[in-house]
């Protein structure tokens, strides 16, 4: 039934949620879809999505070699999508809900369950009214590289979420996730074929040494480096709007209002950003706005601390921190 919809709907009409890995992405999206009374799609560019796997990331993948994590890949194209065709295709499925399976709708299935939905009748019902919608809210954490030409070639709304790298840090070891601490920072920003060197060549000594710091150094390389091409486009005239998770979280609903004003959505929207996530770890459930955003100051080491800052103050970065 999404797949009968998403025929008739345009990417354009999209609203795209973008920002590295627990900066509160999915968060973002479902307040918004909730607000907007649309369908979520999740994190389209996730490797082990099988659709994805199997048909586009052979296309857009390079050579690797023995560092490279393919959960930390993000997808780049040196040219166009509009030569890239199976990535091109597969985005525009995407931006309007027309992808296959279950992962892509794991968000909806949540707010399914909180909304108290338990038996097969509620289910069926609120699944078919659901793909009915006629709006789209999708969320990528691996589309940095990419927002340029989403934007140029579909022209949906974006909206880049940016949270302070050493939360996010503190995020991800919570998770227990393995590649944060095991990915070669040159690796994914240097010696993959696909041209994407080009961007970083200028810092690449630094990369290099950043490497060789530890995986809380990397990861705040990592953000850097993605959040400073997307503070790029920002600067040479892309249409899109930057909000921050602080902000988000300590300004509320009026900030969010306001950003969208400015991409011409509805004034009077309502928005609700007091629900936790499909994401939201479930020791994080309780916790205060204050928590979240300054949590980090009483759960990471010194060391590590210490290690992200330095990463930033090497690669100029240190005005993207949201207390810059």
């Amino acid at each position: 039934m999404d797949s009968i919809v998403g025929s008739a709907l345009s990417p354009e009409n999209a609203v795209v949620v973008t920002g590295f890995w627990r900066s509160g992405t999915t968060w973002l999206q479902q307040s918004l879809a909730n607000a907007f009374h649309a369908k979520s799609v999740l994190e389209p560019l996730y490797p082990r999505f099988p659709l994805f796997r199997d048909e586009v990331l052979p296309s857009v993948k390079p050579s690797t070699g023995d560092d490279f994590s393919l959960l930390a890949f993000v997808s780049f194209v040196e040219e166009s999508l509009d030569v890239s065709y199976p990535l091109e295709a597969y985005l525009e499925r995407a931006l309007t809900s027309s992808l296959p399976g279950v992962y892509v709708r794991t968000t909806r299935y949540d707010s399914e369950k909180k909304d108290g939905r338990e038996s097969l009748p509620e289910k069926v019902g609120y699944r078919i009214r659901d793909a009915l919608k006629t709006r789209v809210v999708v969320k990528f954490t691996r589309a940095h590289l990419l927002l340029p030409e989403i934007r140029r070639l579909f022209g949906p709304t974006v909206l880049h979420i940016r949270r302070d790298p050493r939360a996010v840090w503190s995020s991800l070891k919570r998770t227990g996730w393995e590649w944060p601490r095991e990915f070669s920072l040159a690796t994914h920003l240097l010696e993959l074929d696909d041209g994407r060197r080009a961007l970083f060549d200028d810092q690449s000594e630094l990369i290099r040494e950043i490497d060789r710091m530890g995986p809380a150094a990397r990861i705040g390389g990592y953000w850097a480096c993605l959040e400073q091409e997307v503070q790029r486009y920002k600067e040479n005239g892309g249409n899109f709007s930057i909000v921050t998770y602080k902000q988000l979280c300590l300004e509320g609903t009026d900030h969010l209002a306001e950003v969208l004003s400015q991409s011409h959505t509805d004034p009077s929207t309502s928005f609700e950003l007091n629900r936790n996530s499909y994401s939201t770890q479930r020791s994080r459930e309780n916790a205060s706005l204050q928590q979240r955003v300054y949590g980090w100051k009483n759960e990471l080491p010194r060391a590590e601390v210490r290690d992200i800052e330095q990463a930033l103050k090497k690669l100029d970065a240190t005005d993207l921190l949201p207390d810059a």
